[in-house]
């Protein structure tokens, strides 16, 4: 016979061909290996594990971002106090503002914290002044002084209830065709028109220029102040 490609030892191993298969299926294990480790957490190609980062490891901006400002010291608060105050009155002084701006720059105060102090003491002095002048109004029982109170009571924003008394003196002086200017009469009314024009249009500008003229006109009358806060309410 010829030679035998392979040939049995008398443990029972096999030479010859045998080994060549040994050689063939190596690849193949070593494949076979790599992608249990794989299914293990590696991912192929690279030896690198990336962990996933935990919720704790916020990247620093982001926390930064989120952290609220810190306590606000007591020369913080004073100067705020002070800045407060100083807009408050009336009339206001623009020495005294701006000693109180420059206090509370002196003790850290941001400009947006700055501002917003001026414009709460510039809203009570508003509000102040609309009192004092539906005060008056109320006891001259004159149009054209409640009429003004009444439009300095619409820029102050004050609550309505606080206007009661002087809407019902215009009511009942219209009422009583006793109005003693016609040119204004007609004013209030084009104002009114205007306004209703803003809320059909729902355009932002034109409702707050019709809002803004109706502020200083002294809308007296029920259904002309009810245009007035439905404008309002779509501006929102």
């Amino acid at each position: 016979m010829g030679e035998a490609g392979s040939c049995m030892c008398s443990d029972g191993r096999t030479h010859g061909d045998g080994d060549a298969v040994m050689k063939m299926g190596a690849p193949q294990q070593a494949l076979t290996e790599r992608g249990s480790r794989n299914t293990r957490g590696k991912f192929a190609g690279s030896s690198t594990v990336r962990a996933t980062p935990r919720s704790d490891q916020t990247p620093r901006t982001s926390r930064d971002n989120a952290r609220p400002r810190p306590f606000q010291s007591q020369a913080m608060r004073s100067a705020l106090s002070a800045l407060t105050d100083a807009c408050g009155r009336h009339p206001p002084d623009q020495d005294e503002i701006d000693r109180a701006m420059k206090l509370g720059e002196a003790a850290g105060l941001t400009a947006a914290e700055l501002e917003e102090a001026r414009e709460v003491g510039l809203r009570a002095a508003a509000r102040r002044r609309a009192r004092e002048a539906l005060s008056r109004a109320m006891s001259l029982r004159e149009e054209a002084a409640l009429r003004e109170a009444v439009g300095l009571a619409d820029e102050a924003l004050l609550d309505a209830r606080e206007l009661e008394g002087a809407l019902a003196l215009i009511e009942e002086i219209e009422g009583a065709g006793a109005s003693a200017d016609a040119r204004s009469t007609q004013k209030r009314a084009a104002v009114v028109a205007r306004l209703e024009a803003a809320i059909k249009s729902r355009a932002h500008q034109e409702l707050t220029d019709a809002i803004k003229e109706a502020e200083t006109v002294g809308l007296g009358v029920k259904s002309q102040r009810a245009v007035l806060a439905e404008a309002r309410v779509t501006l929102r």
